[in-house]
């Protein structure tokens, strides 16, 4: 990644809920830990590249008629309070969680 040391938190934060989707070899084998804890297996389509880029959606209430709808963003993580990716937008550095990103 080319964030700088203050990002690595969120890099660290983002691999962890990886490992917690994916599968291991452990007993019972091949099963991940999020499917020995919920008993059910993990919906992984949300998926996504860290730092990759993004647009997040702009609150209708937020914007006028012709206003653009996104704002361009990177990817850092997702968020563990609610179902929405952690984005951070490129030209002010604020770090929002939206629901409805595009990749």
């Amino acid at each position: 990644a080319h964030l700088s040391k203050p990002y690595w938190n969120e890099a660290v934060t983002c691999t962890a809920y990886l490992q917690n989707q994916l599968l291991r070899k452990t007993i019972p084998l091949y099963t991940t830990r999020f499917e020995l804890w919920h008993k059910k297996k993990p919906n992984i389509v949300h998926i996504c590249v860290f730092e990759s880029r993004c647009f997040a959606k702009i609150l209708d209430l937020l914007s006028v008629k012709l206003d653009e709808k996104t704002q361009a963003c990177i990817f850092l993580g997702y968020s563990l309070v609610s179902k929405g990716y952690k984005v951070q937008q490129v030209h002010l550095g604020a770090i929002l969680v939206p629901q409805d990103v595009i990749f």
